[in-house]
């Protein structure tokens, strides 16, 4: 939360789900933001899984939608992996960038249960001149561009060209990044605004009425 609210340029996110309110909600706040930082998250289009697909896939398009609604200067990108046979790639990393500077690494992932109740464990490292940040930077080229198929210094090359990373993406001559669905259906708000299987205590996980709802 420290590092969203920080952020001048890029946040890079790589994780495997996303429905985190609170997170949402940040992310939503630096949106609005005339000058705010780009936001870029990477994760599965589809769960392999009946129950993830029901509680989290779900659960996420609520909140792309809040994103997008709020993403007010086209600084938003919320994209999934494909094989090059266009099926859906599981994203099995917990991986956040701030402003190429912070690096987080570790088993937290971007939903409610992680907030407090399941265990997690994370690693941060921040780098502190010219070289560490470069480094910071090539990992996040790397990240992307495993996904694109293409050579991190074009991805890169790219970026330096459109003084963007949304652009860059967006001149990407790959389609293995596609946009995760935003749109959800009544009953996927209902699951978001509940936190169906993904409480995020372990109080909250025997009551489904008094639970906080997403805000708009």
């Amino acid at each position: 939360m420290e590092c969203i609210a920080q952020a001048s340029r890029l946040i890079f996110l790589e994780n495997q789900y996303f429905t985190s309110h609170e997170l949402c909600e940040a992310l939503a706040k630096r949106l609005q933001e005339p000058n705010g930082p780009e936001i870029v998250l990477i994760s599965t289009l589809q769960s392999p899984s009946w129950f993830d697909r029901m509680t989290m896939d779900t659960a996420r398009a609520p909140l792309l939608e809040r994103l997008q609604r709020a993403d007010r200067n086209r600084r938003f990108r919320a994209l999934g992996p494909r094989t090059t046979g266009r099926a859906p790639i599981l994203v099995h990393s917990k991986v956040a960038i701030f402003d190429d500077e912070v690096v987080c690494v570790g088993s937290a992932n971007l939903n409610n249960r992680a907030e407090a109740f399941d265990s997690e464990l994370e690693v941060a490292v921040t780098a502190t001149d010219i070289s560490g940040r470069q480094g910071v930077r090539e990992l996040r080229n790397e990240l992307i561009s495993h996904f694109l198929e293409m050579p991190s210094a074009r991805l890169a090359a790219l970026e330096t060209e459109t003084g963007s990373l949304t652009a860059a993406l967006d001149l990407s001559p790959n389609a293995r990044l596609t946009p995760l669905r935003a749109s959800p259906t009544p009953l996927e708000r209902v699951i978001a605004s509940l936190r169906l299987g993904d409480p995020r205590n372990v109080e909250e996980n025997w009551r489904l009425l008094g639970r906080r709802t997403l805000g708009r």
